[in-house]
Order: structure tokens, then C-alpha cells, then sequence
């Protein structure tokens, strides 16, 4: 909270958008840090091969991003029963990180090699991006992403109307190209992982509009 207070702090704080910038964000940019020049290392290392800035953005924040990722792919009431069942399974007992892995897949039902076997245990990105629109019929878009790294991890797709999200749809991880029909009646744009709970490498290709020249270029922020 300490941190947060911080970074809002100032009468300049408001035009800069420091007045939305949360510990989380500040934990988020922390991890691109490194992310972005490839400097990052794996989370699962041991203690000593790290360097100190690998140490802090890689274990502590890349693997609660990671986390956070994956809760807001279950949902709070699936995540929150794989957490049960994983803590009645290994209670007083001394867990493996790839136990981890079985006790949420046998709960969820879902291949999560996405975050253990990719973000957690590599140096693997996601990075997804929106490369076209077509208008198929009133209300319904034929919607082109592209997987433009490696990690084939779950994300979400968020209708917008003046910048506003509205309805979410789930899309399953995949690696190339896919397109998808999205039904939207009263938006003017779609963005992927509006809420920015996923760990996207760049957000710059995560938007375009439904109508307009440069559909695809985000408005200029500070």
C-alpha cells in the first residue's frame, strides 16, 4: 500500500496517470524490464544463479503475475478450489513444484502447461496481438489474432465503448494464427486483456477499433 501512495503522490500525478498506477502495474513493469531485453531468467533456478534484478522481477513478480494470470483464466471460484484442494492434498507434507501442477490439472481438468512448464519454469513470453476486423453482419466481427511469441497461454477479449470494457470473451491458447466471431451490437473497439491480468509482453497490438482510419494505433499516453 506504501507503494502504491507513492506513486500517486503529486499534483502532477492525475496527467500523468500515476493516479491509476497500482503496486501491481509497478510489479508488471518491473518484469518487462528484463523481459524485453531478455535479460530474465527462470523462476525455478536455484538462489545463486540468479542476478539481483533477475532475483526480484523474475521469482517474486514474474511468478505472482503468473498467478494472476491464471486466476483470471479459472475464475475466482475455480482458483480458489484448486488452492483448497492442493493445500488438503500436501498439507504438512513437502510438495514438489510439479505437484503443483498435477493438483491444479486434476481439479480444473485443463492443461496448464502454459504457466508451470512455460512462465514459470523458462524464459518463454506471450505476446498476442489483433492483425484484422471484418464486419461479417450486423453485431457479429470475424476477429484475427496472432501468437507473435511462443507461450500458447489462454487470454481474454474484451468488447470496448469509449474505452470502457464490456462483454469478455475466453479464448484457449494457441500458437500461429487464429480467427475467431465475436458478437459485439454498441462497441467501437476490441482489446485483448483490458483488465491487464495477463502476461502480455506488449500491449500496443492489443487494440483496434470497428471503424476509422489506423484502426489499429493506440492514442499517445504519457
Amino acid at each position: 500500500m506504501q507503494a502504491e501512495k507513492f506513486y500517486r503522490a503529486g499534483r502532477f500525478g492525475k496527467h500523468l496517470g500515476l493516479s491509476s498506477f497500482s503496486l501491481r502495474k509497478s510489479n508488471y513493469l518491473s518484469y518487462l524490464n528484463g523481459a524485453r531485453k531478455n535479460s530474465d531468467q527462470s523462476p525455478d533456478l536455484d538462489a545463486a544463479k540468479y542476478s539481483g534484478a533477475a532475483y526480484r522481477e523474475d521469482v517474486y513478480r514474474k511468478s505472482a503475475l503468473a498467478f494472476d494470470h491464471l486466476h483470471s483464466y479459472l475464475g475466482d471460484s475455480v482458483f480458489d478450489l484448486a488452492m483448497q484442494n492442493y493445500y488438503s492434498q500436501w498439507k504438512f507434507k513437502h510438495p514438489q513444484p510439479e505437484d503443483i501442477k498435477k493438483s491444479f490439472e486434476a481439479t480444473t481438468g485443463k492443461n496448464l502447461g502454459w504457466i508451470f512448464d512455460d512462465f514459470l519454469s523458462n524464459t518463454k513470453k506471450s505476446d498476442y496481438s489483433i492483425t484484422g476486423l471484418k464486419k461479417q453482419s450486423d453485431g457479429i466481427y470475424l476477429l484475427t489474432l496472432k501468437n507473435k511469441a511462443c507461450v500458447p497461454a489462454p487470454l481474454s477479449l474484451y468488447s470496448m465503448k469509449d474505452g470502457i470494457p464490456g462483454e469478455r470473451t475466453n479464448v484457449e491458447g494457441f500458437t500461429g494464427r487464429k480467427s475467431i466471431e465475436i458478437r459485439c451490437t454498441n462497441c467501437d473497439a476490441f482489446r485483448i486483456d483490458s483488465q491487464e491480468k495477463e502476461l502480455e509482453l506488449y500491449r500496443k497490438n492489443n487494440t483496434i477499433r470497428t471503424s476509422g482510419i489506423l484502426r489499429r494505433i493506440e492514442p499517445l499516453k504519457l
